[in-house]
């Protein structure tokens, strides 16, 4: 990019493939009996949206290779039977699970996540801790990104922001506080 206030434009689709933050995801969940479980998810600063990419497919793998094995399993069951159409979808899911793993490289081992529970009647937990840290990284994030798609950032001061969370989920995941 020639102008650092430069950006993209967001996309028109109700969702993104590349996922809704270039920074990573942030993910809130309600349980039962009040519970709440959230999670940040922070890529390497500076990460392209082609390693992105393969950095989302690769993480996605697991479930979708499920489905791929099943539905090799499937196809090939009234072919080679169903012992062979199982053995063929397992082996097609792990392949691909391999060359997902060699094209997504180094940038998988670099990615930073912190979560944390909410249970109610627990005020001081430490686990509670890193929940509200985890939100508050996020909302620092998603606020980075906001200001700098509206030009009231520069990119330089954007990936700051991202750069300082990623180091802070790191610093909070490895103390565990």
């Amino acid at each position: 990019m020639s102008d650092l206030h430069e950006h993209p434009a967001r996309t028109a689709l109700p969702w993104h493939p590349l996922g809704a933050h270039d920074w990573g995801g942030f993910v809130t969940s309600f349980e039962r009996y009040g519970v709440i479980r959230r999670q940040v998810i922070v890529y390497p600063p500076g990460i392209t949206s082609d390693q992105r990419h393969r950095l989302r497919v690769w993480r996605a793998w697991p479930l979708i290779g499920i489905a791929t094995a099943i539905a090799v399993a499937v196809v090939l069951s009234g072919i080679v039977g169903p012992t062979a159409g199982f053995f063929f979808g397992v082996i097609v899911s792990a392949l691909v699970c391999v060359a997902l793993a060699h094209r997504a490289g180094d940038t998988r081992h670099l990615v930073r996540s912190l979560g944390g529970i909410e249970v109610p009647g627990v005020p001081d937990d430490p686990s509670r801790r890193l929940s509200r840290a985890a939100r508050a990284i996020a909302v620092d994030l998603s606020g980075a990104e906001d200001a700098w798609r509206r030009g009231e950032l520069t990119r330089v001061a954007y990936e700051q922001v991202w750069h300082t969370a990623y180091e802070k989920v790191g610093q909070l995941s490895r103390s565990g506080r």
